[in-house]
């Protein structure tokens, strides 16, 4: 008795998160060997997908959280579809000598202030400010909570490490702006957070609220007439749910000699 192995093959769906195979279903154990001495597995990595962009454009920023205010729903000035929560950036500033060979301080290329403007993305890191529950930031260009929940653009959870969209943002200030992003009501027609943790428990915060970052590329000069791959971002975890999705890489080209 012998079988075709293509047509008889054992199979199985493994499930990653972070890299990290966290279960194993056999889907077919197949046949041909002793149950109590099964052969070893392996398991495959995971499928990478690449796409060589040619030439594009890109603009972005990085620096800290000084401040952080919530809003309810219908605070004259910013709207009235949902709760609000601004956040108070200022820009990394460096000292070019000091950064080694190879990098250069925002502030020598020009840029003293965020860049974000509405209906960019940005992503906080690093966060000491608490929430009341899961933070789900909603976008009013996707139609805010009239089309909820398509309108989701990432869920923080516990803290505020996660993905926001800008609503609005302020005229820069010595190197300080103000972004303003909307929520899905935690509680009635508001959020909580809590910037030294519930009933003021947790360590002084000393005007450090977390990191923020962000950039995009855009005007691609060969993606539209080539085979556009299609990356999907895991935004619903805070930034455990990010570890998991794909990322963009500059690299030196390397001409073989």
């Amino acid at each position: 008795m012998y079988a075709e192995p293509v047509l008889n093959r054992a199979t199985a769906t493994s499930s990653v998160t972070s890299g990290i195979v966290t279960s194993i279903q056999i889907d077919n154990p197949g046949f041909g060997y002793d149950p109590n001495n099964p052969p070893p597995v392996l398991v495959e990595l995971d499928t990478y997908q690449t796409e060589l962009v040619r030439s594009f454009k890109v603009v972005g920023d990085f620096g800290i959280i000084t401040g952080i205010q919530t809003y309810l729903s219908g605070t004259p000035g910013i709207g009235t579809t949902s709760p609000k929560i601004s956040f108070t950036l200022k820009s990394e500033q460096y000292d070019n000598s000091t950064l080694g060979i190879g990098y250069t301080s925002l502030n020598v290329l020009g840029v003293t202030n965020s860049q974000l403007s509405k209906g960019d993305y940005f992503v906080i890191t690093d966060s000491n400010v608490e929430t009341g529950g899961d933070l789900i930031g909603i976008s009013t260009l996707l139609g805010g909570m009239a089309s909820y929940p398509e309108s989701v653009v990432g869920v923080a959870t516990q803290f505020l490490d996660g993905i926001y969209i800008v609503e609005d943002v302020t005229e820069p200030s010595v190197g300080i702006v103000t972004v303003t992003c909307n929520f899905a009501p935690m509680i009635d027609d508001y959020v909580q957070v809590w910037p030294r943790g519930e009933n003021d428990t947790g360590v002084n915060t000393n005007g450090y609220y977390g990191r923020y970052s962000w950039a995009k590329i855009y005007d691609y000069q060969n993606r539209v007439l080539g085979n556009p791959k299609t990356f999907e971002v895991f935004k619903d975890n805070g930034i455990t749910g990010l570890s998991t999705c794909p990322k963009i890489m500059r690299t030196r080209n390397i001409v073989s000699q």
